[in-house]
């Protein structure tokens, strides 16, 4: 009878206790990168706000160096590689028998056989920049496998290792961090900064009524009258590094009762430039600070988002009320934020006055003389009431609205061209004007206009490039260890291309920047020709004897 007892007892304690380590097995993964005694720092975590984006993984702290090696997490094989000076600069994805595809970024170079791979696809296309798909079998790794160098190739800021987690029918971002959290240290919570109490146009007042939206700072008290939603701003730390990290989980509760929370663990690329009905997009565009809405405007697709009425609160007793927001992280730290509404009976402003009325859940369409706008339906995140102002004798640029308004999809600006605008029609194009100059958005000839697509309103204007690109060698050095290397430059509509020949035969100048191109390869000696376009068209050639 008690061996009995003790075999039903090892059973149950087995029944407990195995899947509890079977799921520490499923959330722990081989560190992607080897770092020095183990420690997992990271510089960036998943979902924490970028501009325009969320960020779609975590980045890996390398010590400030790059050549680190990097790691397949688990087994599977390369599905796609991609290399540019933009973006992921080179990154690889493998794809998992989980169902999952892992992703490295900014890498500095691929093991070698990648890298005649890779090689061997830019000759096909005779061009640095390439992304394409790799067969199954044809590239398999396995778990813990060296498959590259850490880097800062692409849009980083330094070196580091940008790692992700997709889900690889869907293709969307998953949270990686859960793999990785036996490996971090983290016991501080989030800290909120502040938080802003905005006002619905023609519905509500808060403060002393001269501005839609009023700070408020914690265990202050503010008033207001109708209908009222905020906007949170506070990051998250972990202990070892002074990074500030996107806080994972908010919640916020009036008089008790909950009326918004977010929790990220996943999203879409599509959804990622949802990210500026989330924030406060004015207040980014002008003073660089994130605010987090926790109100839901009706054109905001995020998943994520959950709330009772959109996240809104009305104000219409003259008692005080008492908001409480809860900030925690993936690892439990937990902090609040408080501040108190008074409610105080006042007159409501009507909505602003505005030349037009865009409205969110249509497509809406502007015209005046010189300029069309169209934007289709999904557009906007609210209701907008739009400001246009024409140009001058002294300014003839286009202002498309007074205060920032992005959209999550393209929408298309049309200007015509003047009849004394004598310069090829291939030349002009439409730029974008703002505190950092001009910036080139482009476009194609439409029966008297230049159309775009363009992403905010702004500032718009026409502007012709007719100059070729500019090329000036800063290496020529043949012999045992050769170098070439040339800086590239554009005036206006930035360099789209550029190709080197070597008596006659295609040369593979890696782009390292954005004006700097080198060869790594071994030239023999001969006659070198690399020519440069611009996003006009105009070309440039410069030619010279290697060797």
């Amino acid at each position: 009878m008690n061996g009995r007892w003790i075999y039903t007892a090892i059973v149950l304690l087995v029944s407990l206790v195995l899947p509890l380590i079977e799921g520490k097995a499923r959330r722990s993964a081989d560190i992607p990168l080897e770092v020095e005694g183990g420690k997992v720092l990271l510089s960036g975590n998943f979902a924490e706000l970028r501009s325009n984006h969320f960020h779609s993984g975590i980045d890996f702290k390398t010590g400030g160096r790059e050549g680190l090696p990097v790691k397949a997490v688990k087994q599977g094989y390369i599905s796609r590689i991609s290399v540019s000076h933009l973006g992921y600069g080179k990154a690889l994805y493998v794809s998992h028998p989980d169902g999952t595809t892992t992703v490295y970024a900014h890498l500095r170079s691929f093991a070698p056989h990648i890298t005649e791979l890779v090689r061997r696809q830019q000759y096909k296309e005779e061009r640095f920049r390439v992304d394409f798909d790799v067969k199954e079998g044809l590239l398999p790794v396995n778990r813990g496998e060296v498959i590259a160098q850490s880097g800062n190739t692409g849009s980083s800021a330094g070196p580091h290792l940008h790692f992700e987690v997709r889900e690889t029918v869907t293709q969307e971002v998953l949270d990686p961090l859960d793999l990785y959290a036996p490996f971090i240290k983290d016991g501080l919570p989030p800290h909120a900064q502040g938080a802003y109490l905005y006002a619905v146009k023609g519905k509500g007042i808060v403060g002393n009524g001269h501005s839609p939206k009023t700070f408020c700072v914690d265990g202050k008290t503010v008033e207001a009258w109708g209908r009222v939603g905020t906007a949170i701003r506070a990051y998250d730390f972990m202990d070892e590094t002074r990074n500030v990290y996107g806080v994972k989980y908010i919640s916020l509760k009036v008089d008790g009762k909950e009326v918004f929370h977010s929790e990220i663990s996943r999203f879409a690329f599509s959804e990622t430039r949802f990210i500026n009905a989330f924030i406060d997009y004015s207040e980014w565009k002008n003073n660089r600070r994130f605010f987090m809405k926790s109100f839901i405007e009706p054109g905001n697709a995020l998943r994520f988002l959950h709330a009772n009425r959109q996240g809104y609160v009305c104000i219409n007793q003259e008692r005080d009320y008492h908001f409480v927001y809860t900030l925690s992280d993936a690892f439990g730290n937990t902090s609040h934020f408080r501040f108190t509404v008074k409610g105080r009976r006042r007159l409501i402003p009507p909505p602003p006055t505005c030349d037009e009325i865009f409205w969110y859940n249509v497509e809406n369409r502007f015209g005046a003389k010189g300029i069309r706008l169209f934007l289709p339906e999904g557009s906007l995140y609210d209701n907008l009431y739009f400001h246009y102002t024409a140009p001058t004798t002294d300014r003839l640029s286009h202002i498309l609205h007074n205060e920032p308004v992005a959209f999550p999809h393209p929408v298309t600006l049309s200007l015509f061209l003047s009849p004394t605008d004598t310069l090829p029609l291939s030349a002009y194009g439409i730029v974008r004007l703002s505190q950092e100059g001009r910036q080139w958005i482009g476009g194609t000839y439409k029966n008297g206009h230049i159309e775009a697509s363009i992403y905010e309103l702004g500032e718009y204007a026409l502007a012709a490039d007719t100059i070729a690109p500019c090329i000036r060698p800063v290496t020529l050095r043949g012999g045992k260890h050769p170098l070439v290397a040339f800086l590239i430059a554009d005036n206006l509509s930035d360099i789209a291309s550029y190709h080197a020949d070597l008596n006659g035969h295609f040369v593979l100048f890696e782009r390292e920047s954005a004006t700097k191109i080198v060869c790594k390869e071994h030239l023999p000696t001969g006659k070198l020709t690399l020519s440069v376009t611009d996003g006009r068209g105009n070309v440039a050639v410069y030619t010279c004897n290697i060797g």
